[in-house]
Order: structure tokens, then C-alpha cells, then sequence
């Protein structure tokens, strides 16, 4: 029984991660809320300090775009990212790096988005003319 407590204390990150990228379909507003409380605290409640790139936070964000069908909600709906990542500029690094992601994994029509919206019109006219 102590063994199985342990084991469930340890999964139960991973758990609550899958759970938030299951709902990031769909829900994205609602998956960013759920990563927020998961990693944040482990920063010490410090969201600016944790949100490099590749930070367990910044990453986690980068795969919520990528995995979301809606990224304007992310942008415009009750719990904008702003919210979580005020920084502009981190938040611009965020969009590029996901946007990447998608184009690498052919998501095309998913980058273009993250292009436009991260004001990167060239590569997003790029994707479209190809």
C-alpha cells in the first residue's frame, strides 16, 4: 500500500498532464489552466522565472498550441494565455517555436495560424504558397 501511494504521487503529474492535453482539443482555455497549476507551483509561483522556452512550463505551452483546434481561444476567450504568459514577448518565442513544431510535423494549415497570429506574415505567406 505504501509502495502503490508513492506510485500514484509520482504518476500523478504525468496523469494530470495527459488529462490537460486531452482536453486541449477542445478546451484549451480549460487544458492551460490545468498546466498552469501543475508547473507553476513547482516554480515557487514565479511564471515569468519558469517560462524559457524549454522550460516544463514553456514546453507544456508550446504542446497545448500544437495540440489545440482552437488557438484563437487561446487569445481571446475568458483565460487568454496573456493571463499565464505576460510577458509579449515570451509569448511571441512561444507562438514561433509552436508554429515550427507544426510545420515539421506537416500541420500546415495549424502553422500558418501560429505564424499569422505571432505577426510572422512572411512565413506564414511561405507555408501558403508552397
Amino acid at each position: 500500500p505504501a509502495s502503490t501511494d508513492e506510485e500514484l504521487q509520482h504518476q500523478a503529474p504525468q496523469l494530470l498532464a495527459d488529462f490537460a492535453y486531452a482536453l486541449a482539443v477542445r478546451e484549451p482555455a480549460t487544458a492551460l489552466e490545468y498546466l498552469y497549476a501543475l508547473y507553476v507551483p513547482a516554480l515557487g509561483g514565479d511564471n515569468q522565472g519558469g517560462m524559457a522556452l524549454h522550460s516544463p512550463f514553456g514546453a507544456a505551452i508550446r504542446a497545448l498550441l500544437v495540440r489545440t483546434m482552437d488557438v484563437q481561444q487561446l487569445f481571446t476567450g475568458s483565460v487568454p494565455l496573456g493571463r499565464f504568459v505576460p510577458d509579449g514577448t515570451m509569448r511571441l518565442h512561444l507562438l514561433l517555436a509552436a508554429a515550427e513544431d507544426c510545420e515539421q510535423a506537416a500541420q500546415y494549415h495549424k502553422a500558418e495560424d501560429l505564424y499569422q497570429l505571432a505577426g510572422s506574415f512572411g512565413r506564414a505567406l511561405a507555408i501558403t504558397n508552397r
